[in-house]
């Protein structure tokens, strides 16, 4: 059976050995995430991809809130007719890793046998979507909103994200839906 032990108690118990004063140890902090409008290169690698091979109306955030001077990347997971899977991370190859991984962009057809779980929330168009919050623990996994628009399904999952911030993203990517095909900013 493993035994975790607090950062603190493990300085205590090192500062012997390393001559570290455990009155200094300082917890890691969280870096603070802000609100901004993603650069609109960031989808321009995979747009003709997801033109050229994926039959399901696109629908790509313009508004996600990371880490302030941090570069975001997306890349496709997956793309076939019937469905897209877009990973959003701060570095390439990221292979899902907690380090790297900022989140998921995805749509597929519908299916109706299929339950969207979470709380219900109210979206632009008058669309009902639904919200998964995010747990924290040793590393915060994505909280995901999920909604349906005509024959598709769509999520959008960011890791540690609130409530507030999923919406404001879903929304950009409702709002924008049109604007992308032309090559503009979505």
């Amino acid at each position: 059976m493993k035994h975790l032990l607090p950062l603190g108690l493990i300085v205590a118990l090192l500062s012997p050995l390393t001559g570290a004063n455990p009155a200094s140890a300082q917890m890691p902090v969280p870096a603070t995430r802000s609100p901004k409008s993603i650069n609109s290169n960031l989808y321009s690698e995979i747009r003709p991809t997801l033109s050229a091979k994926s039959a399901i109306p696109v629908r790509l955030p313009s508004f996600i809130a990371f880490v302030k001077d941090t570069q975001l990347f997306a890349s496709i997971e997956e793309v076939s007719t019937h469905s897209y899977s877009i990973m959003l991370s701060t570095a390439l190859p990221c292979q899902e890793q907690n380090i790297c991984l900022e989140g998921h962009v995805r749509g597929h057809k519908h299916n109706p046998n299929s339950a969207h779980p979470g709380l219900p929330v109210h979206l632009h168009q008058g669309i009902l979507g639904s919200f998964r919050p995010t747990h924290c623990a040793s590393f915060c996994n994505e909280a995901s909103i999920q909604w349906q628009q005509g024959n598709y399904d769509y999520q959008i999952a960011l890791k540690g994200e609130s409530k507030a911030m999923m919406i404001r993203a879903a929304n950009s990517a409702i709002d924008g839906s049109g604007k992308w095909i032309e090559g503009l900013t979505p």
